[in-house]
């Protein structure tokens, strides 16, 4: 039984680095604008209290919520432990909750670090020490439309505000000889 257990985690765990979660869960954690044609993003929908106490969830200290295509994806950051280690470094971790259509398909966990630049969180790889549930789904596959969505409409936004200022140039430039 313990092969199977092992080769269960093992699976999950190379489909999760498979499918770019990690990378993708910290790029969206990480943006500063959420942008997009596609997708309306809200930090402060909340959940059912069923699930609060399910989740044992003490407490919600950072939430994102997109809503697209007729789906949600809920990232929530949760249950906030931080402290020092023996050697005098800090360490800040939550646990990481992503609900998908109103079901739980992750519990993890993540870590924040801060430096002079400011705040980010990591995700990075996954571990069978961390990782607490996992539910496959096309959920994965929305993680990496997400990102490549708000990407994309940035590009456009930038291709846009290039077009204006060259705009603005050409109309300022004359080749025609003055004398």
């Amino acid at each position: 039984m313990t092969n199977q257990n092992e080769e269960k985690i093992n699976k999950v765990l190379q489909l999760l680095d498979s499918k770019k979660v990690g990378k993708n869960i910290e790029e969206l954690l990480n943006r500063y604008v959420y942008d997009s044609d596609e997708v309306i993003t809200n930090r402060n929908v909340g959940v059912s209290d069923d699930l609060f106490k399910e989740l044992k969830i003490k407490q919600i200290d950072f939430q994102l919520n997109f809503n697209y295509k007729d789906k949600t994806i809920q990232i929530l950051l949760t249950n906030n432990s931080s402290g020092t280690f023996p050697d005098g470094d800090f360490y800040n971790y939550y646990e990481l909750i992503i609900i998908y259509n109103e079901i739980t398909v992750l519990v993890d966990k993540v870590n924040q670090e801060s430096d002079t630049y400011g705040t980010s969180y990591r995700k990075g790889s996954f571990y069978e020490f961390t990782l607490k549930s996992f539910k496959n789904g096309s959920w994965m596959d929305d993680l990496d439309f997400l990102v490549k969505n708000f990407k994309e409409y940035e590009k456009n936004i930038e291709k846009i505000e290039k077009e204006k200022k060259q705009n603005i140039l050409s109309n300022n430039i004359d080749l025609d000889p003055i004398d």
